[in-house]
């Protein structure tokens, strides 16, 4: 059976999409059977590369399978949502179908427990994902409100999933993953605008700082996160990721 090239529609930074791009690399799915097509911003124009065709409407990430290749009318069977799109994946690597190389394990499991257990891993993954939502959009410069209270209460939301699955591995250390010892950023080191604004006046109020009645104190803040840095290693872990950087002057403008 000829073997015809799939494409992977996606915003290589935000969670979904790169779940799928994490998966092909562990398969080591090569591009010649997918290809991951990064689309760009959706502020700057969302749209594929010139050289694919035109990116599919709906939510990413989107895999297009080729129903024929007639030349310039090529026509495309869509998957969305990352879990369909792995698991269908991973049945043709299970199988050795239509190109793919016979997986030496399967990622959904061998057997019935083993795929609940795996899905459940991913539906809490999820809850993360969409409680981690309102805590950026409520607590930070990138929503249109910023409701504190909601931002902090929400994070109890995020937290929950996150202990249930520590839970399953009592005799792995989470500890880097909570403090930040392993030099990435984790959820622990955000902090919202409110809050940030509130800490910088009880620093200035300080009896420390009003102490230096004759002297000028110019109080330097750090960014919250070395974007450039945390991009270069990402990089070289993950070649193919979009160097576009995310964080923007105006949004850090809301912390200054």
């Amino acid at each position: 059976m000829t073997t015809r090239q799939s494409l992977l529609y996606a915003y290589p930074w935000t969670p979904y999409p790169r779940r799928v791009i994490i998966y092909l690399r562990e398969k080591a799915i090569p591009s010649s059977l997918v290809t991951v097509v990064r689309v760009s911003d959706p502020q700057l124009g969302d749209a594929a590369p010139p050289e694919y065709p035109p990116r599919p409407a709906g939510s990413l990430p989107i895999l297009a399978m080729p129903t024929n290749d007639s030349p310039g009318h090529a026509t495309y069977t869509y998957i969305r949502q990352s879990n369909a799109i792995m698991n269908y994946l991973d049945e043709l690597c299970d199988e050795g179908l239509h190109g793919f190389s016979l997986s030496k394990y399967s990622m959904r499991g061998a057997d019935a427990l083993s795929r609940a257990r795996n899905t459940e891993i991913l539906s809490l993954a999820d809850d993360c994902n969409l409680a981690w939502n309102p805590v950026r959009m409520f607590g930070s410069g990138a929503g249109t409100m910023s409701i504190p209270a909601a931002s902090k209460e929400m994070m109890r939301w995020v937290r929950r999933p996150l202990a249930t699955i520590e839970s399953w591995w009592k005799d792995r250390d989470f500890s880097s993953l909570r403090q930040g010892e392993s030099g990435q950023v984790t959820m622990d080191q955000y902090v919202a605008v409110d809050e940030f604004k509130r800490s910088i006046r009880l620093m200035v109020k300080s009896a420390c700082v009003r102490a230096q009645k004759d002297n000028r104190v110019i109080l330097i803040t750090t960014p919250p996160l070395d974007e450039r840095k945390m991009l270069f290693f990402a990089q070289e872990k993950y070649p193919n990721l979009s160097r576009e950087l995310r964080r923007t002057a105006v949004n850090t403008a809301v912390y200054a």
